[in-house]
């Protein structure tokens, strides 16, 4: 099974019909995010609906969806723990990472010591994306 850590905008484009969705799906069986992520794919959704990308009715379906998937386990979601809290303060500073981004990075580490074969990072940030692969992550970005 190939697991991959996937930030808020790439998990938007599981669902969603953007610019590099059709190689974002074709990456994990398994996405790994942190727990986070569930509130900021909604609000990125509902985001689209204020720009006029879509319907309040098509967002509702894609929220639906992504959150069906998140509970019935079609992805492996992640607590912000102490530890990884200290770890993202550490990387913050290390990679000068806002705050969510400093949390991924750090789940993500998290996530590759329990599971190794979780070496792929997917995300569409610049600094995120050179931060990951700094702390030794293959990028997948479309």
């Amino acid at each position: 099974m190939t697991v991959a850590y996937f930030d808020s905008s790439a998990l938007v484009k599981l669902y969603a019909d953007e610019e590099h969705c059709e190689a974002v799906r074709s990456v994990s069986e398994l996405p790994v995010a942190i727990s986070f992520s569930r509130v900021e794919v909604v609000a990125a959704f509902f985001g689209k609906v204020r720009s006029g990308e879509l319907t309040r009715m098509v967002a509702r379906v894609l929220s639906d969806a992504f959150l069906a998937d998140w509970d019935d386990g079609r992805m492996l979601g992640i607590a912000v723990t102490a530890p990884i809290e200290a770890e993202a303060v550490e990387l913050a500073g290390k990679h000068l990472l806002r705050g969510f981004d400093a949390l991924h990075l750090a789940s993500a580490n998290a996530v590759r010591r329990v599971i190794p074969e979780c070496t792929q990072f997917v995300c569409f940030d610049e600094r995120l994306s050179m931060a990951a692969q700094g702390e030794g992550f293959t990028l997948r970005t479309g």
